[in-house]
């Protein structure tokens, strides 16, 4: 377990999104640690996607800041924060069905420094490439880069829409539902990667995930959402006992 005094890496403070009147994050305070894998939970429509894609520039903010280290990087967009080492995954997998796995790999790094005209367009170098198959490697999906991404099971495409974040080699990863809709086999195989990222290269990685026992088997540390508020910020042995998420989950 990673000591609990580490400096924030991503610091929320009070965020709040509205839409149309309705308050989906109500004064959200966050931190996301060095070399942590932390969890975000929450029951459906507890505002999870909706903290992450404010955290990421996605969506604005109603109130509040988002802080990397001591910068103030509230409303930055992706392409800032490739820089900085950030960069996410969404619900639903960002490929190109029509090219090649190695091509939306290749495609990816080309974004991060330029647009999405030059990652359609733009000739890859053998670096690039290289880098790309080294990844594959590493995700275990190397015998299927020269197949186009639509062809590939869900699972493979998750695989390869972590794939894609990690060729900007980033510091701080971070994953909106990874396992959703895939068989229990793969997902296994995704955790072990997860898992690898933080304890062997070192990376931060936050994940939103829907089931549960996953999360309080595999997080170093857990924080519950609720109605747009958090209700809880703790050890996965804290969360299990905490009346408040038992109360939101179960209602019990």
């Amino acid at each position: 377990m990673k000591p609990m005094e580490m400096q924030p890496v991503l610091k929320i403070e009070g965020l709040r999104k509205n839409f149309y009147g309705l308050r989906a994050l109500d004064g959200v305070d966050m931190e996301l640690r060095e070399k942590e894998l932390l969890g975000l939970m929450g029951p459906n429509g507890s505002g999870k996607s909706t903290l992450l894609n404010c955290m990421t520039g996605v969506l604005s903010t109603t109130g509040g800041r988002v802080y990397h280290r001591s910068r103030d990087i509230t409303g930055w967009k992706s392409s800032s924060l490739y820089k900085l080492g950030i960069a996410r995954t969404f619900q639903l997998v960002q490929l190109f069905p029509e090219m090649t796995v190695l091509d939306n790999m290749i495609g990816a790094i080309q974004e991060s420094r330029g647009t999405m005209f030059g990652r359609l367009f733009r000739f890859s170098e053998e670096w690039e490439k290289a880098k790309a198959e080294g990844i594959l490697e590493f995700l275990k999906i190397a015998h299927v880069k020269n197949n186009l991404a639509k062809n590939l099971s869900y699972g493979q495409q998750k695989l390869v829409d972590l794939g894609m974040v990690l060729m900007s080699d980033p510091s701080v990863v971070l994953l909106d539902e990874p396992l959703a809709g895939v068989n229990p086999t793969l997902g296994r195989e995704i955790i072990d990667h997860i898992l690898e990222l933080v304890r062997v290269k070192c990376c931060t990685v936050l994940i939103i995930e829907h089931n549960a026992k996953i999360m309080l088997d595999i997080c170093d540390r857990i924080v519950v959402l609720n109605e747009g508020r958090k209700i809880a910020d703790g050890l996965p042995d804290e969360i299990k006992q905490n009346p408040e998420v038992l109360q939101a989950y179960f209602g019990a």
